[in-house]
């Protein structure tokens, strides 16, 4: 079970390798069709995604599948979700369960409950709260008048055994320690907003100010926050969902990002689409070859884009964190830009790693594009320290964003 982008991409792909293994992509439209995969009587590895998993883990029981191997377990970290509760159940009946990840607790180290669960429930038991009560202690806030747990805090005198409990079931190897990769530089581009942009950018954020309580997002501040984002782009969507054109600075300064680049190729994430078509434009107008990778491109295209790039017809490579997350490598490139920070601390690390990878032979520079006194400089503060999107916006307007 992995995410749909590698089904192909990663682990069929890597299957060849071995012939004498007869690996199925269950991969299909319909649920007749994907039956049908499943039933394959000569299959030795079924490839599945998260979500067909869920609608055929009976039918997978019933062709006598008994080990399970998941891919990118991070999925599981939320002990709430279906997938989770179904995971779970699957492995229960399960010979053996196998979890690979880079990044398993991104978030939390309670987000290893869920995932230890499918392994073995005799590491941290069958309940998540007793695991909680007993090795965390909850982060309580007021708000509106009610005490929320927003979160859980190591208990030092419970570490050690913590630790050794997670190792009865678990390996883990650096990257440094099985690769000899070169080193990760990163740059901090600041750059001033435009006159117009600038004012746009106050007159939302004046209204953000107004709209938060205590430290509570309300779904109309997350809409203003987002337009505070996109300001920072030069652009915002209007009541119509078209995208309104408010200045450039942003795409001038990456413009001057990939002179400094040269010809070297380059890979630009971003977090709106409306930026992709920009940078595309941008792209075209500096007689620069561009692909776009988001959530708009169709899955069977994504390989062939990657392949492109990968030899050398592609200069620049624009991609959304969540479309391009795993199992791609981009090592044609040892730059990247991050146009737009990424709240995701996930996602951030899974797209730095596309192009540090194995394979890469030079030394990777990562670009943050950050927009002068802006929400950018706390969502990068966010990103990179682990902390919530709440604390990201109070830290931004408070101005205490740039010192952190």
């Amino acid at each position: 079970m992995c995410p749909k982008a590698i089904i192909q991409n990663a682990w069929c792909r890597d299957a060849e390798h071995f012939p004498r293994l007869k690996v199925v992509s269950c991969w299909a439209a319909t649920p007749a069709k994907r039956k049908a995969l499943i039933e394959t009587p000569e299959a030795d590895v079924l490839v599945m995604n998260f979500e067909m998993f869920k609608k055929h883990r009976r039918d997978l029981y019933d062709a006598a599948v008994r080990r399970l191997i998941v891919d990118e377990s991070s999925k599981l970290k939320s002990h709430t979700t279906q997938i989770t509760k179904a995971v779970i159940e699957f492995a229960d009946f399960m010979d053996s369960v196998y979890l690979l990840s880079g990044t398993p607790a991104p978030n939390s180290d309670t987000e290893y409950w869920s995932q230890f669960r499918c392994i073995d429930k005799r590491v941290f038991g069958d309940s998540f709260y007793r695991f909680a009560s007993e090795y965390f202690a909850p982060i309580k806030r007021d708000i509106k008048g009610k005490t929320v747990v927003i979160g859980h805090k190591p208990l030092p005198q419970k570490r050690a055994m913590f630790i050794k409990r997670m190792q009865t079931r678990s390996w883990s190897l650096r990257k440094a320690d099985a690769l000899d990769l070169p080193e990760q530089v990163d740059v901090f581009h600041d750059f001033d907003l435009g006159t117009a942009e600038r004012a746009a950018y106050e007159q939302v954020e004046t209204s953000l100010r107004a709209e938060l309580n205590g430290e509570s997002i309300s779904v109309r501040a997350e809409g203003m926050v987002n337009k505070l984002r996109q300001l920072c782009g030069g652009w915002m969507y209007g009541k119509d969902k078209n995208a309104i054109g408010v200045g450039k600075a942003k795409l001038d300064a990456l413009s001057d990002i990939l002179d400094q680049i040269g010809k070297e190729p380059a890979v630009v994430w971003i977090d709106y689409r409306e930026d992709a078509h920009r940078i595309a434009a941008l792209c075209e107008k500096r007689g620069e070859t561009c692909e776009v990778l988001d959530g708009s491109t169709p899955g069977g295209n994504v390989r062939g884009i990657v392949d492109r790039f990968q030899a050398g017809e592609v200069a620049r490579l624009v991609c959304h964190p969540a479309s391009v997350g795993h199992g791609i490598t981009l090592t044609r490139s040892s730059y990247a830009v991050f146009f737009t920070p990424i709240w995701s601390a996930e996602l951030y690390v899974q797209a730095r790693d596309r192009i540090h990878r194995k394979g890469q032979v030079n030394r990777c520079t990562y670009y943050h594009m950050i927009a002068s006194d802006t929400i950018e400089k706390g969502v990068l503060w966010a990103c990179r320290n682990k902390r919530s999107k709440s604390e990201a916006i109070m830290q931004a307007l408070s101005g205490s964003g740039v010192a952190a």
